[in-house]
C-alpha cells in the first residue's frame, strides 16, 4: 500500500495510484552531510530548487532523483523547506514527492505533499523539524543497491502536457540509519568454532 504524508502536526496515509518507473531521472548529491544526536543516523541535505512538478505518478515527464544513501539503510525522519509554485489550475495541495526504493515498491514508498493549500500561487513551507517516520510506522529500509528513489509529481494533473507546478527554491533534509551488520549463518559457524578453540586452548593451559 502506498502512504502519504501531509506532515503537518499530524500524520495520515491514504491509498494512491501504482507508480511506474518515470524517465527524467536526475541525480541528487547531498549540500550537507552530520551525524544526528543519537550518534548512528546521518542527516541528508539535498537542494530541491528547479524541480518541475509534471503528472501524476509514474508520468514519464517526471522527475526521479536516486539518492544512495547505503545499502539496507532506513529513511527514518523527513524535513523540509521549501519554497513551490502550483499553476492555475493546479493547487499546491497537488505538488509532491514519494520515496521508495529503487524500484518504487508499493509495500514501502510513502508520499509527502508540503502544502494543504486547495488554490494555485506561491508560498514556502517549512517543517516543524523532522517528522519522525518511525513513530508514524511509516519508515522502511530501501533494498541492497543502497537507492533511496524520490519520485517529484502531482497528485491531480491539471494541466496535461505541461508543468503544473514548481519547486522554486529550497531542501529536503532525510534522517538515514546505516543497516545493522548481521553475520551470515556461516559465520556464525565459524564463531562457534573460535570459541571452541579458545575453551581448549584454556583447557590444555590449565592441564599443563
Amino acid at each position: 500500500m502506498l502512504k502519504k504524508f501531509a506532515l503537518s502536526a499530524a500524520v495520515a496515509a491514504v491509498l494512491l495510484p501504482a507508480s511506474a518507473m518515470a524517465a527524467n531521472v536526475i541525480t541528487l548529491s547531498p549540500i550537507a552531510v552530520s551525524p544526528a544526536a543519537n550518534g548512528v543516523t546521518t542527516l541528508l541535505t539535498f537542494d530541491v530548487s528547479g524541480i518541475a512538478s509534471w503528472g501524476t505518478l509514474g508520468d514519464a515527464s517526471n522527475v526521479v532523483a536516486l539518492l544512495n544513501i547505503g545499502a539496507g539503510s532506513t529513511l527514518d525522519q523527513v524535513g523540509w523547506n521549501v519554497n513551490l509554485t502550483a499553476t492555475s489550475p493546479s493547487w499546491l495541495s497537488d505538488i509532491a514527492v514519494q520515496f521508495s526504493d529503487s524500484v518504487a515498491t508499493q509495500d514501502t514508498a510513502i508520499s509527502l505533499a508540503p502544502s494543504a493549500t486547495n488554490a494555485a500561487g506561491t508560498a514556502s513551507y517549512v517543517s516543524s523539524g523532522l517528522v519522525d517516520l518511525t513513530a508514524a510506522n511509516l519508515s522502511f529500509a530501501v533494498g541492497s543497491d543502497g537507492k533511496l528513489r524520490l519520485e517529484f509529481y502531482e497528485t491531480w494533473d491539471d494541466i496535461v502536457g505541461a508543468k503544473d507546478g514548481m519547486w522554486n527554491s529550497g531542501t529536503l533534509t532525510l534522517a538515514v540509519t546505516a543497516a545493522t551488520a548481521v553475520p551470515e549463518p556461516g559465520t556464525y559457524g565459524l564463531m562457534a568454532l573460535g570459541m571452541v578453540g579458545v575453551l581448549l586452548a584454556a583447557r590444555r593451559r590449565r592441564a599443563a
